[in-house]
């Protein structure tokens, strides 16, 4: 099933979804935390254009690779990663939108994406991490920024082996970690005051958030590392509020939006 999504630029991008795997592996569609998620980092209010040209990300739990995709239209190297039952999904869905890749990167206009690929292949990589389990290329790498979107779910069971790879791993890896969460239950809203023994959590506030393409239930977060020495401007740049921050009551998602984009 191929879910359509409208870039900013107006250009359509193209995301394979795998529904024989989806009940065994929630990574394998599109869920509403990203769509809410890409818009934010498709505001040129928070991200003047360009800015994601040259940098690193990490994206963890990449799922189908619709966040990485998008920052690698932006112009970032990225490093997907996942399960390994995901991973041909993640380079499926790279290499069906390869021609948007290319085109952002300025590649010749000549030739066919089969020529092009290799070029591509050195702007990303896809690979297994479990969570909190030692990687060489994730140790080898400092990033500019790490993505999470839509992986903490539920029990503790489930999203703390995802705390503890950020408490005693991810936190050196780079100064910008965002988070994109779905609540659905009082048990995922437990892994933020456990984190926060180790991090500063920060929410983005409403007037940031995409008018059409927003939850009342789906927010973004910024964390950093209390250990850090990093400048705080970023921080303040970003414009976020603290967790404990009260918040007003958001549209639902826009149901006319999610039409116009899913095929």
């Amino acid at each position: 099933m191929i879910r359509k999504w409208e870039l900013i630029d107006g250009r359509i991008l193209q995301v394979e979804q795998d529904l024989d795997i989806v009940n065994k592996e929630f990574g394998a569609t599109v869920w509403d935390s990203a769509l809410v998620l890409a818009k934010y980092l498709e505001n040129e209010k928070v991200f003047p254009k360009g800015h994601f040209k040259g940098k690193t990300v990490l994206d963890i739990g990449s799922g189908t690779g619709f966040i990485g995709i998008i920052l690698l239209i932006m112009g970032a190297t990225v490093h997907f990663t996942d399960r390994q039952v995901l991973i041909p999904l993640i380079e499926k869905n790279i290499h069906l939108n390869c021609q948007i890749v290319h085109d952002d990167y300025n590649f010749l206009e000549e030739g066919s994406i089969d020529e092009k690929a290799p070029i591509l292949a050195s702007q990303y990589q896809a690979f297994e991490y479990l969570w909190g389990e030692p990687n060489p290329i994730i140790e080898q790498t400092h990033y500019d920024y790490v993505i999470i979107c839509d992986c903490i779910y539920e029990s503790k069971e489930m999203w703390l082996p995802l705390a503890k790879a950020l408490n005693e791993q991810l936190h050196s890896k780079s100064h910008q970690i965002i988070v994109a969460h779905e609540k659905r239950s009082h048990k995922d809203l437990a892994f933020f005051p456990y984190i926060q023994e180790t991090f500063q959590v920060e929410r983005v506030p409403d007037e940031l958030m995409d008018p059409v393409w927003r939850d009342e239930n789906i927010r973004i977060f910024y964390l950093t590392f209390k250990g850090s020495d990093h400048d705080s401007k970023n921080e303040k740049d970003r414009n976020v509020n603290t967790i404990t921050s009260t918040t007003k009551k958001e549209d639902s998602i826009a149901r006319e939006g999610n039409s116009k984009t899913q095929h």
